[in-house]
C-alpha cells in the first residue's frame, strides 16, 4: 500500500526516485508515483544527497533563490490536502512554497517567527509561531477546503480557521514562495491528496510514512 492507491491522490513524488551519486546536482523530472503519472519539472539546480533520513536519500535546495521543484497545475481542485516531509537547512531565509492564490508570499518561518501560508487559498494565513525545531525532520500537513483551512505540524495542530476561500495555483511551486525565495532544506516526500483525507485515511499516510522514514 502506498498513498498513491488512494482515489484523492493527485501527486506522489519521494525523493528515492532518483538513483544517482551523493552530491550530485539534480536536473532530470521528479517523478509523480500518483496514478495521474505527471512528473515535476526541476528550476535550478537542487542536489540529491544519500543516506540522509534513517539510510534514505532526500533533494537538498541550498540556494536562497532560484531553485523550484514545479508542480502540475492545481488551479482545478475545490479542495485539497498536503503531507510534506521536511527539515530547513535555513530558518532565518523566509522562504516557502507557492500553492495558493494570496497574491502574498509564504513564509517558513518568517523573520519574526511566524509561519505565513496561503496553501490553496485566496488569502495567506497567518498561523503563528511553532514550538519545533525546524531544523528537524517533521512532517506538514495542510488541508484547505470550503471555509476550512488548518496546518498541523506532526501530530499538533499550529492553526485553523473556518475563514476560508479556496483557490489553488496554476504553476504551484515547492520549494519558493510567490516572491521567488526558495525555502532551504532537505526534502524527502511530498504527497498532495484533492480533499483532506478522513481519519482512517489520514492514519493510513501517517504510517506509512512512519514506516517509510
Amino acid at each position: 500500500w502506498t498513498p498513491a492507491s488512494l482515489s484523492e491522490c493527485e501527486l506522489m513524488v519521494e525523493a528515492d526516485s532518483y538513483s544517482q551519486s551523493d552530491n550530485t546536482d539534480i536536473t532530470t523530472s521528479c517523478v509523480d508515483y500518483s496514478q495521474l503519472a505527471r512528473n515535476c519539472t526541476i528550476t535550478g539546480i537542487p542536489t540529491f544527497q544519500t543516506n540522509e533520513l534513517n539510510g534514505l536519500p532526500i533533494v537538498r535546495i541550498g540556494s536562497a533563490s532560484g531553485i523550484s521543484i514545479n508542480l502540475p497545475n492545481l488551479s482545478s481542485l475545490t479542495s485539497g490536502s498536503m503531507y510534506l516531509v521536511i527539515k530547513l537547512t535555513n530558518t532565518t531565509g523566509d522562504g516557502g512554497n507557492l500553492f495558493g492564490t494570496s497574491g502574498a508570499s509564504s513564509h517558513y518561518p518568517f523573520n519574526d517567527t511566524n509561519v505565513y501560508d496561503d496553501f490553496g487559498s485566496t488569502v495567506r494565513k497567518n498561523a503563528g509561531s511553532s514550538g519545533i525545531t525546524y531544523t528537524n525532520w517533521h512532517l506538514i500537513n495542510v488541508n484547505s477546503r470550503p471555509n476550512y483551512w488548518q496546518m498541523i505540524q506532526n501530530t499538533t495542530q499550529l492553526h485553523s480557521t473556518t475563514t476560508n476561500t479556496v483557490g489553488f495555483n496554476s504553476s504551484p511551486k515547492l520549494g519558493q514562495n510567490g516572491g521567488g525565495t526558495s525555502l532551504q532544506g532537505d526534502y524527502y516526500a511530498l504527497y498532495l491528496f484533492n480533499d483532506q483525507l478522513d481519519i482512517s485515511d489520514d492514519t493510513k499516510v501517517r504510517n506509512y510514512i512512519k514506516f517509510r522514514t
